[in-house]
């Protein structure tokens, strides 16, 4: 296993920890296991780079997770097959939003991609964009780190500053906009939610 995925693990645990302090014996967790079946893609499982190497870890039951899949030139990633879960969003270019079961001890996440290339419409084409409403300020809800949009990369960004990633900031509007549920703290209910409005499960 290289030193980067040792690392990443590393910080899952420290955040599964913050996790179990805040909540104590509310919190139940599964298995995840994310598998490469094709050796010559890069694969991102939430904020752990795993290259082409597959990944076992334990995570916090129905927390959504994000699996992006870097494909060769000239290919696309597909959408993963999961056991234990179903993908509620996402695309091939940002990445596959995935809900696990809650019945489920484990979840398996197998990638894999295509021949061809893909494009994914931006705003302002013929797609359509994702869209908050509400900010408390002049900010977009959401949108942790203040491009002006809501995605996928705005979950990663909150999630690394959650797991206490010293290399992941925020502005202060960032800061504001990532408190979706208006408690006044970044939590993992921010996230979720976040998540759950990029698959069309919940609004900002």
């Amino acid at each position: 296993m290289s030193p980067i995925t040792t690392f990443w693990q590393s910080r899952d645990t420290a955040a599964r920890q913050i996790l179990t302090n805040w909540l104590g014996s509310a919190i139940s967790q599964q298995t995840v296991t994310a598998k490469v079946n094709q050796s010559s893609c890069d694969v991102q499982f939430n904020t752990i780079k795993l290259g082409n190497s597959s990944f076992t870890g334990t995570y916090n039951k129905s927390e959504p997770m994000i699996v992006k899949v870097t494909a060769p030139e000239g290919n696309h990633a597909e959408e993963p097959s999961v056991s234990g879960g179903t993908v509620i969003g996402g695309d091939a270019v940002n990445g596959y939003i995935i809900q696990p079961d809650d019945s489920a001890s484990t979840v398996e996440i197998t990638v894999k991609y295509a021949a061809g290339e893909v494009t994914i419409a931006q705003p302002g084409t013929t797609a359509p964009a994702v869209t908050t409403t509400a900010p408390k300020t002049n900010g977009v809800r959401g949108d942790v780190n203040n491009d002006g949009k809501v995605t996928v990369s705005d979950a990663v960004l909150l999630s690394r500053v959650l797991a206490e990633d010293t290399s992941a900031t925020l502005t202060e509007q960032g800061k504001e906009n990532a408190d979706v549920n208006n408690d006044g703290n970044l939590t993992p209910e921010d996230n979720t939610k976040i998540l759950k409005s990029l698959a069309g499960l919940d609004t900002l």
